[in-house]
């Protein structure tokens, strides 16, 4: 998983196994993410994903 926001991400994003941004990316990093938090970066976008990912493998 890679957490990126901005274009200086999106070449690292396109290599990582499951892209995700927060809400307030720039919209060529929301169009290869995989998931896009409804929180902005520093909203708690960071907990946010880290709990889906939880969720995901069963733990939430």
């Amino acid at each position: 998983m890679y957490m990126g926001d901005d274009i200086p991400d999106y070449e690292v994003m396109k290599l990582a196994g499951l892209p995700v941004c927060p809400a307030d990316a720039a919209p060529e990093i929301k169009a290869i993410s995989c998931y896009v938090s409804d929180k902005n970066g520093s909203h708690g976008c960071g907990r946010d994903v880290i709990e889906q990912v939880l969720k995901a493998q069963g733990h939430g």
